[in-house]
């Protein structure tokens, strides 16, 4: 990908309105950063950062009461994992007001005890209060699947809990933040798991307690009663689903003998041969339907303004409802309707060069312009007709959209009269 930076602007020759326009979009930006709504950086900073930590990921404001939780209770699904947990469980055992632990293994192991044998129980009485801790045992013959392993901590809670699900070989940093969650009914965190993922990804790991809330089909699908609250690839619509700044780091094995590893994996196959099925039915969406690893993405979202507000709106639900990262950049503007962004073209050039070049999608609004303005040509772009300018320039887009944009998105559904392959 070629960037070039849009220092030419601000150099002698170029017509005055240029400069003019150069000078307002930095003056605004200057003002937006003092009041802490956009924050100017160098390419080089850039590069110190992942998308997963922008400030402003998610664009609008709260009306949810802040701290309305009785309980933050922590839900570990362990066995024979002791030596994890003890590094693990005091990053986040003084911010929360009760654990539960399920202990076991799976049926499928065919093991005589199903219990830890690692002195699990009695470590945790030394730990944590009795009036605290609630350690639920397998059932004879181990635990049926993780499915019903996991709902197990979910039948534990209680009106006004707010579970927090962690496991044994995760360390929590900025886990004081556990104590200021506000009101919602699903929690994103970014997760860190560099045995598996080369990127940061987000994940639903606190949820509102809820009658009916349990797994069903595969691990990660929770459900509340019949509906989907989320997934680990897609947050359920209808569900109130936030941004919480806490960040969990997966040591993949952490403590396990060879002997642990071994029967980790059998469990897998198992598991894995009872979800492929699921992931095969008409009842999952595409973005859950395959069981590896995917790398989350990177999508770079342009606009020379906010077409009816859908750019911050589409990128905050991205960054709370997705495993992916949005950066929305666009340019200042006077206008006193214009909606919030993260990125200001014209006055944060290196910052958009670096982003160019790190963005697996361009999601551009409206047309190609911003990405002619920074003379970028990325490789895979997604162009989102919003109404007036398709409408009038149909014919440009039917023949420049398939050799410019590998997907083409439409606001509503009276645009489809207007070309084919509009989704």
């Amino acid at each position: 990908m070629q960037v070039e930076a849009l220092s030419r602007i601000s150099v002698g020759g170029v017509p005055r309105v240029a400069r003019d326009r150069f000078e307002l979009s930095r003056t605004l930006a200057l003002h937006l950063r003092e009041r802490g709504l956009v924050r100017i950086v160098t390419a080089r900073e850039m590069e110190k950062e992942d998308w997963w930590t922008f400030p402003h990921r998610e664009l609008r404001a709260y009306e949810g009461r802040a701290r309305p939780w009785r309980r933050v209770v922590a839900c570990v699904n362990i066995w024979n994992d002791l030596a994890a947990l003890r590094q693990t469980m005091p990053s986040w055992l003084p911010y929360v007001d009760r654990v539960v632990v399920v202990d076991g293994a799976y049926a499928a192991l065919g093991l005589e005890q199903a219990e830890s044998t690692d002195g699990l129980a009695a470590w945790l009485a030394e730990q944590v209060a009795p009036e605290r801790l609630e350690l639920i045992l397998p059932p004879a013959g181990g635990w049926p699947n993780q499915c019903a392993k996991r709902s197990a901590y979910c039948a534990a809670g209680e009106e006004g809990d707010l579970l927090f699900i962690v496991d044994a070989d995760e360390r929590v940093a900025q886990a004081s933040a556990l104590r200021e969650v506000s009101e919602c009914d699903v929690g994103w965190v970014r997760l860190v798991n560099e045995t598996i993922y080369r990127r940061p990804y987000g994940q639903p790991r606190l949820v509102r307690w809820r009658p009916g809330l349990a797994y069903r089909g595969r691990h990660h699908w929770m459900f509340a009663s019949e509906a989907v609250l989320a997934t680990h690839q897609y947050g359920g619509p209808g569900f109130w689903h936030r941004l919480v700044p806490l960040t969990l780091t997966n040591t993949r094995r952490l403590g396990r003998s060879p002997e642990r590893v071994e029967q980790q994996q059998r469990s897998l196959a198992v598991a894995a041969a009872v979800e492929h099925p699921l992931v095969l039915s008409e009842r999952t969406r595409a973005s859950d339907s395959q069981l590896g690893a995917r790398e989350s993405l990177r999508i770079l979202q342009l606009a020379s303004y906010d077409p009816g507000l859908v750019g911050y709106r589409l990128h905050t639900a991205i960054n709370t409802t997705t495993p992916h990262a949005s950066v929305f950049a666009r340019k200042a503007t006077d206008n006193p309707f214009r909606g919030p962004y993260q990125v200001d073209l014209l006055a944060e050039q290196e910052r958009m060069a670096a982003l160019l070049q790190a963005a697996d999608v361009v999601h551009c609004h409206l047309d190609y312009g911003m990405l002619r303005l920074l003379r970028a040509t990325p490789q895979r772009v997604v162009i989102h007709h919003h109404g007036t300018l398709f409408r009038k320039m149909s014919d440009w887009f039917n023949l420049a959209d398939p050799t410019l944009a590998r997907l083409r998105l439409i606001s509503n559904f009276e645009l489809r009269r207007y070309g084919d392959g509009l989704r």
